[in-house]
């Protein structure tokens, strides 16, 4: 059995990981034949967003402090954070992974309180906007 890890992702709705093969992209790309279809991923995996976690709860919309978590193949996560090293993603800690569960969970109760940019606007705080019992 492959080994595999806890990713933690704080994206709302998850997000599917692709990995590619690095060759075919660059021969695809140089090719005086662009294509307007996707590239085929050699493998992909989808993580689980805020939503999945046992805690979040729908009717509040809270999403600091919250992340889904997925078991994956180290062997993938590996090759996908290879490929995408400079994404916002990995630098903002949006996704990451960690050995185990305990550990993927203690380092979401760290990383977890800096938004992402994807929390919900405050209704009330929303700039040049005034509820209509205000005017």
């Amino acid at each position: 059995m492959a080994e595999t890890i806890t990713v933690i992702c704080r994206l709302p709705s998850g997000i599917r990981l692709d990995v590619h093969d690095m060759e075919v992209l660059k021969a695809r790309n140089l090719s005086p034949n662009q294509s307007n279809t996707a590239p085929k991923p050699m493998k992909s995996v989808t993580l689980n967003g805020i939503k999945g976690d046992p805690r979040f709860v729908k009717e509040a919309n809270v999403h600091l402090g919250y992340g889904g978590r997925t078991q994956v193949d180290k062997e993938f996560w590996e090759a996908w954070l290879k490929q995408n090293a400079s994404s916002d993603l990995v630098k903002k800690n949006i996704i990451f992974a960690e050995v185990n569960e305990k550990r993927a969970l203690d380092r979401l109760d760290s990383e977890g309180k800096t938004p992402t940019g994807m929390e919900p606007l405050d209704q009330n705080k929303v700039p040049g906007v005034k509820k209509a019992s205000d005017k």
